[in-house]
């Protein structure tokens, strides 16, 4: 098990058109909110049916092609989630099948100063 703790720094506190914005963690169960913009993400190993291990938990998302990643969601004061961030666990480089705990830091802003959006890139 690898305790995986995402920090997203510069987080906007508003987006045209919605109001009330936050971050939230996109489970298969629901949302998870962040303390102080900091996630807590459990991951362990599994491996699929060709026998290739890859990582897996309930904040685990994947593709087709065995890519996985962690979606972060924008959602506003109704509710609707409007944006999300996908934080490939391929960029982030300290997370091994060894690793006890690994820290990512991403940024909540895109380059025009709205909530981030698409792939995040660790800082």
């Amino acid at each position: 098990m690898v305790a995986l703790t995402i920090s997203v720094i510069d987080l906007p506190t508003s987006c045209i058109g919605h109001s009330g914005i936050r971050l939230l963690l996109q489970t298969k169960k629901g949302y998870l909110s962040a303390t102080d913009g900091v996630f807590s993400v459990e991951l362990s190993r599994a491996a699929n049916r060709k026998g290739e291990e890859h990582w897996t938990g309930d904040a685990v998302h994947f593709h087709g092609d065995g890519r996985r990643f962690i979606y972060l969601a924008w959602v506003d004061n109704k509710g609707q989630m409007f944006r999300r961030i996908k934080l490939y666990l391929a960029q982030i480089l300290e997370l091994t099948p060894e690793s006890e705990s690994v820290n990512a830091t991403i940024s909540g802003r895109g380059k025009d100063g709205s909530p981030a959006c698409s792939t995040a890139i660790v800082v």
